[in-house]
């Protein structure tokens, strides 16, 4: 489980086809609900023992490492606070190690690979592995090989699960992030990059700002009386507004509450593709897809622990 917005590094000497490590990462507008979902899956396929690989929050990182650390908590405090159902092991890496940098990973993933079946990307060409991975928004997983043509990476994603919110609307928001970057460059001489531009916090940062806008213009015609906290909150309240990047819900308790999107690889399009989701605004109804049951050269899905263990140290030959 991988909550950090880190560089990839790859380990082959961590592939093993018996292993099948699932994979989770943390980033999204909404934390709770990606949990709760994360701890469905993990229940519903009796996956208990998780690694959990944070980014060291004595390290100041000037991308969102508050954020991601809040995320890294949230699961530290869920899934630590459930001894009996869960073992929960915990590392922490620098996140400001630069990418490919497979030495500053290699002691934490070793570490992970002992203990679970979780563990960071370790190697996208494991056919025995299953992937569980949580990115800021929805993408379609391509590789740019030495030929220079954009292919899908079949061997590699055909094990790998997408677990995110819906993606924001990039096309309707493009001349507002250029916006943004204009101002920065102009009043703070900074370029900012698409990497910065083109993550969930800017878009979320974004909805908030356009939704507390749209509840002065609702609070400013009130009588004077009840231009009060008081209004001002239940303005929000059970709530769904629509600004540029996608429809945000607000509960009865002030949060925002998201759908998850669940997708897997089709090996017949080469894209990732939905294959079970998660409505959170529709009473956690939970719908399917035929993807849903697919499983990479498997009837059903792994199970919690390897026969040979999680290094092979089970078995006389290894695995």
């Amino acid at each position: 489980m991988y909550s950090s917005s880190a560089r990839v590094a790859i380990d082959q000497s961590l592939s093993n086809a018996q292993r099948y490590a699932t994979v989770v990462t943390f980033a999204s507008s909404e934390q709770v609900t990606l949990i709760r979902v994360i701890m469905f899956l993990l229940d519903r396929f009796s996956w208990t023992t998780i690694s959990l690989i944070c980014e060291d929050p004595n390290l100041k990182v000037p991308d969102g490492g508050v954020y991601y650390f809040t995320a890294c908590r949230g699961f530290r405090t869920v899934l630590g606070g459930q001894k009996h159902k869960y073992n929960l092991h915990v590392h922490y890496f620098d996140p400001k190690i630069k990418e490919g940098d497979l030495d500053a990973y290699s002691s934490v993933l070793r570490n992970a690979a002992t203990q679970s079946r979780d563990e960071r990307r370790a190697s996208w060409n494991d056919r025995g592995r299953l992937y569980l991975y949580c990115p800021t928004f929805a993408y379609t997983p391509y590789g740019k090989h030495a030929n220079k043509k954009w292919v899908a990476s079949d061997s590699a994603f055909q094990s790998l699960m997408l677990v995110y919110n819906p993606s924001p609307n990039w096309a309707a928001l493009h001349e507002v992030l250029q916006s943004i970057r204009n101002v920065s460059e102009v009043r703070y001489n900074r370029s900012l990059t698409n990497i910065e531009m083109l993550n969930d916090i800017t878009v979320s940062a974004f909805e908030v700002m356009t939704i507390l806008l749209g509840i002065i213009r609702d609070l400013s015609p009130l009588e004077m009386d009840v231009q009060n906290g008081m209004t001002f909150r239940q303005l929000f309240l059970n709530r769904t507004f629509n600004p540029l990047s996608r429809p945000v819900y607000i509960g009865p308790k002030g949060m925002r509450i998201c759908d998850i999107h669940i997708s897997k690889f089709n090996i017949t399009s080469g894209l990732m593709e939905v294959s079970e989701e998660y409505l959170s605004t529709a009473g956690n109804s939970i719908r399917t897809h035929a993807l849903s049951t697919v499983w990479r050269g498997r009837d059903g899905p792994p199970v919690n622990r390897p026969f040979c263990g999680y290094t092979g140290e089970l078995c006389l030959g290894g695995l």
